[in-house]
């Protein structure tokens, strides 16, 4: 075996370790968009809190307009 292909090991295996004892986490902020004829509360708000408690990760669902006869009509802008 090369040189490189060695280090390469070593490398990869003192990175390993070093993770296994400092875990890094990013958590990213997501958003759903309900659908058409639907609104943020309810079974929607369920599901983004249940992604959110899944992900570790806030989460946010959008509300267009005032309910579900807005969710028809008016524009995401």
């Amino acid at each position: 075996m090369g040189k490189s292909f060695r280090q390469s090991v070593l490398l990869f295996t003192v990175t390993a370790f070093l993770f296994s004892f400092f875990p890094v986490s990013i958590s990213i902020p997501f958003i759903i968009f309900h659908g058409i004829g639907d609104k943020c509360s309810g079974g929607v708000n369920n599901f983004t809190q249940r992604l959110s408690n899944l992900s570790g990760s806030p989460g946010f669902c959008l509300e267009i307009g005032n309910g579900e006869a807005d969710s028809w009509l008016m524009p995401l802008r």
